[in-house]
């Protein structure tokens, strides 16, 4: 095929990544699937990225290099997509890897399953335990390949493969005809939102791969409990509205109400998680914006909807008194009150369970 219409697009975003950019880049272009477009996004980086984008733009007639000011990851991606050419499209961070055959693979599996959202297994390398630990996510460590309809979603984000895009090849086909595009107000989750929207268009269910062909490297935290967060909701909450959106438009009629309690049972945990996060005495709000902050939340129709039908506070009386009246001053109570019985700090709870999301495998520093 001739490189003007290569088979896949391959997006890399790169911000400060000198110290294992080459590693990334070297795994792209050797990948046995030789016809690709390779564009690599350099979003303002500081460091020495550039320098290495452009001697492998030198040595590689298939990288497009493009740079522009540092807007965060998604808006980096979404200029990749805006320049994209192949057939299909997929994504690579710059500091992971790809497998010698992740495109051949991806490309193999596209070509035979119509509008399936493709998925492959990958392996998450945390270099921040000691002795690293190595996980391998799998949708089924027992078969080589799953075929599964929109009605199975749920054991796809279950077992954490739904919330990422390095490890999916998309049509470009549908991509633009949709406009679909990652949100660049939301930093925490971008893939899912991203995946949610592209399976409501085309509406084809998923085949999976069962084998890792992709390395995600954790290099640095940014857990909750490390790095406060005081807006954590406003990433919340347009995914529980992604979510329904996807459940009324693809999921069977008499799947729906196990599916949709489900997703508010996970969503309803980590929207407390987020009131904990709004009163934390690590905000730099003052407290009285704090409790407006809580109060906020507790009002919004999202947050109310799923507490509606979620199972997160059944068997908390206080916490149900607390949601049923909308008030951040009872929050605020109840949380020193837990303060002085355990001699914390602030709540931790619901930091730790806002970085449980299975939507979110890690973030990125």
């Amino acid at each position: 095929m001739p490189m003007s219409e290569p088979l896949m697009s391959v997006i890399i975003p790169v911000y400060n990544a000198e110290r294992w950019l080459g590693d990334c880049l070297g795994s792209v272009v050797a990948q046995t699937e030789a016809s690709l477009e390779i564009i690599l996004v350099n979003d303002g980086s500081t460091d020495g990225s550039a320098a290495i984008c452009k001697r492998f733009l030198r040595a590689d007639p298939r990288i497009v290099y493009v740079e522009g000011p540092n807007r965060g990851v998604s808006c980096a991606r979404n200029l990749g997509l805006d320049r994209a050419r192949g057939r299909y499209v997929g994504f690579v961070d710059s500091d992971d890897r790809a497998m010698p055959d992740w495109a051949a693979e991806m490309i193999r599996l596209a070509e035979g399953s119509g509008d399936a959202l493709v998925i492959c297994g990958f392996t998450v390398i945390d270099l921040l335990a000691r002795p690293t630990h190595v996980t391998e996510y799998v949708h089924d460590a027992t078969r080589t390949l799953s075929r599964l309809g929109a009605d199975e979603v749920l054991s796809v984000f279950q077992r954490r493969m739904l919330g990422t895009v390095f490890n999916k090849v998309y049509r470009r086909e549908w991509i633009d005809r949709y406009r679909i595009r990652f949100d660049p107000e939301i930093d925490r989750g971008e893939d899912l939102l991203f995946n949610l929207e592209y399976e409501r268009r085309v509406a084809a269910g998923f085949t999976i791969l069962n084998r890792p062909l992709y390395e995600y490297v954790r290099r640095s935290g940014t857990a909750l409990s490390v790095t406060f967060r005081p807006r954590i909701y406003e990433c919340m909450a347009p995914k529980v509205r992604a979510w329904e959106a996807y459940i009324d438009a693809r999921v069977s009629e008499g799947r729906r109400p196990e599916i949709r309690k489900a997703v508010f049972d996970v969503y309803g945990t980590l929207f407390i998680g987020c009131l904990w996060n709004a009163i934390d005495s690590r905000s730099p709000d003052a407290p009285r914006a704090r409790r407006a902050y809580a109060r906020s939340i507790l009002r919004d129709e999202t947050f109310r909807r799923c507490m509606r039908f979620s199972s997160a506070i059944e068997g908390n009386r206080t916490l149900r008194a607390i949601v049923g009246l909308g008030t951040a001053s009872g929050l605020v109570a109840f949380d020193r009150a837990l303060r002085l019985r355990r001699r914390l700090g602030p709540v931790l709870e619901g930091s730790r369970a806002i970085d449980h999301d299975p939507g979110v495998v890690r973030e990125r520093a």
